[in-house]
């Protein structure tokens, strides 16, 4: 193995049977490149080291004792979840430890209108809401000699490809990056060939997203539900509204129509309205 191939090993976590952090080992990827080289050197000349008699005779594997012959520096902490996720992709094109959307399944649907595996059959040009991971992006230019970029959007359910012109680019380009969970208001645009297209209005990273949550002390009355929803309509925003039912685990999320500026809905359903409707309201991030 060549430095750079060990490099690559340690970072998709090839070498986790040592019990030691990717952090660790790459830390250390000069010793343990001399290291093997010696070790592979001593196997073609027939020699050995008074290391691997000891662990031989204590019963030990190759493994254990590569272990204790090398000082280890540096942390044992392994690297950040995004790190990892990071290396992973870059060199094996998918995820292995775990997937940048994990940490929001069960969130991430509650921001989208649709699902981009459900989107055949919509009209052209039907604005709607999608949320995912940015797994690639690039840039090009227009006729025009404009700055475009054409991405790819990854959720839970599928994948779809994204298109940025010139104004939505220049306003939303750091959200729309490679790697970045997002939600995004987008335009479908059907092609001539039965394929689709998302024309990006507008991009918000899911780390910025607020989401509402109204939790019910009893069931409500009819006119109570009605008063909610007037409440709702008169405080539209971008944040999602998720109404928690007494007693269970049963969870409903308002239509976008009834979406709110959470600030001043929470304030609203817990100060103006509290004797007057049997719902706390609770702001909490994606």
């Amino acid at each position: 193995l060549n430095r750079r191939t060990m490099e690559a090993l340690i970072s998709v976590g090839a070498f986790e049977s040592f019990g030691l952090s990717r952090q660790q080992l790459m830390e250390n990827i000069e010793t343990i490149y001399s290291y093997a080289q010696r070790h592979a050197e001593r196997k073609v000349t027939g020699q050995t080291s008074l290391f691997a008699f000891a662990a031989a005779e204590n019963g030990q594997d190759d493994q254990a004792a590569f272990g204790e012959q090398i000082a280890w520096r540096g942390p044992e902490a392994e690297y950040d979840e995004g790190t990892t996720q990071r290396m992973e992709k870059e060199l094996l094109g998918f995820y292995v430890t775990s997937h940048p959307l994990d940490r929001v399944q069960e969130t991430l649907p509650l921001m989208a209108t649709h699902e981009l595996g459900q989107l055949k059959g919509l009209s052209d040009g039907t604005t709607i809401q999608v949320a995912g991971l940015i797994t690639n992006v690039t840039h090009r230019l227009t006729r025009k000699n404009k700055p475009m970029l054409i991405g790819q959007l990854e959720d839970l359910s599928g994948r779809a490809e994204f298109v940025a012109f010139s104004e939505a680019l220049e306003t939303y380009g750091d959200e729309l990056a490679a790697g970045q969970t997002v939600v995004l208001e987008v335009t479908f645009s059907i092609r001539g060939d039965d394929s689709y297209s998302l024309v990006v209005e507008s991009a918000k990273l899911v780390d910025d997203v607020t989401i509402l949550d109204l939790y019910f002390n009893r069931p409500p009355r009819f006119e109570e539900v009605d008063m909610i929803r007037n409440v709702l309509g008169k405080l539209r925003g971008e944040d999602p509204v998720i109404i928690n039912w007494p007693g269970d685990d049963t969870k409903l999320v308002v239509g976008k129509q009834f979406w709110v500026n959470s600030e001043k809905a929470e304030a609203v359903f817990n100060q103006q309205m509290a004797d007057q409707l049997p719902v706390t309201a609770k702001r909490r991030s994606a």
